[in-house]
């Protein structure tokens, strides 16, 4: 009886055996055929996820399920591959998928220069962005926020870093005197709430005159994954740099025809782009 008893239960454990490694087996077969179908890639116009992973557009619509279920939510479009002015070496950059729409660059159209942000283009007219450059400015936008700070008397305003000097934002005062840069300071919640309790929650900023004219210079590209998204945020108006001409007035790029301007219509105001590094 005993005999039998022992018997049985070394059965048992050889049956659980041979069904826990086919399972396992499965499962490896399963996720070795998903990482085979998901493809990954950084081109121009590629779809980027939570993770920081991107793949083509026409590979992501047939396989959507899989990529959201791995990668995460889809949060932007690869824009354009360029020199970061500060770190000196190449860098990707994401294009958001929402756009702020009617948010002045500078409240009541009060004329604000900020000298580090000065530029001029090299060419001006139709296709001007393929001639663009700069003569000055920086690389990102964070440095408009000098007029959001909170009061210069306020030492609590300031704390110091290895990197230098570093300003606390007064978000509110950001508000009232900068809506565009309200939106990218805010674009989690204001823009794509996809972006919210991930990486890419924070630090979006509005282009410069330069990276505009280079997302326009991949307009068509970036136009057709945003059309496959089903998206009503294509690429075809005016849109805010951060960099300024001389008087103070900030740079558009319009996204029609590439034109460079700084002339802007009080009632027409450009809408605004934001973009990150990719991580």
């Amino acid at each position: 009886m005993i005999l039998q008893k022992e018997t049985n239960n070394i059965k048992r454990t050889v049956m659980f055996l041979i069904f826990n490694t086919l399972l396992t087996s499965i499962l490896i077969a399963q996720e070795i055929n998903n990482e085979k179908k998901l493809q990954y890639s950084n081109e121009i116009g590629n779809i980027v996820f939570a993770d920081g992973k991107a793949t083509n557009i026409d590979i992501f619509i047939n396989n959507t399920e899989d990529y959201l279920n791995t990668n995460g939510k889809a949060i932007g479009l690869i824009a354009y591959k360029g020199n970061d002015d500060f770190a000196k070496k190449e860098k990707i950059y994401i294009l958001g998928l929402r756009q702020g729409i009617k948010l002045e660059w500078i409240k009541s159209r009060q004329k604000r220069l900020f000298l580090a942000l000065v530029c001029s283009p090299s060419y001006t007219g139709p296709q001007a962005a393929k001639y663009s450059a700069f003569s000055g400015g920086v690389t990102d936008g964070y440095n408009i926020l000098s007029g959001c700070i909170a009061p210069a008397e306020s030492m609590s305003s300031l704390t110091f870093t290895d990197e230098g000097m570093v300003f606390k934002i007064n978000m509110e005062k950001c508000k009232e005197k900068f809506p565009a840069f309200y939106f990218s300071e805010n674009y989690s919640t204001l823009g794509d709430p996809n972006t919210h309790n991930t990486k890419y929650e924070n630090e979006w900023f509005i282009p410069t005159l330069n990276e505009l004219c280079m997302i326009y210079e991949n307009k068509e590209i970036l136009n057709y994954s945003l059309l496959k998204l089903s998206s009503t945020h294509q690429l075809f108006s005016k849109y805010w740099s951060v960099s300024q001409y001389y008087d103070g007035t900030p740079w558009v790029v319009d996204f029609d025809n590439g034109a460079i301007d700084y002339e802007l219509e009080d009632f027409d105001f450009p809408k605004v782009l934001v973009i990150h590094y990719l991580d």
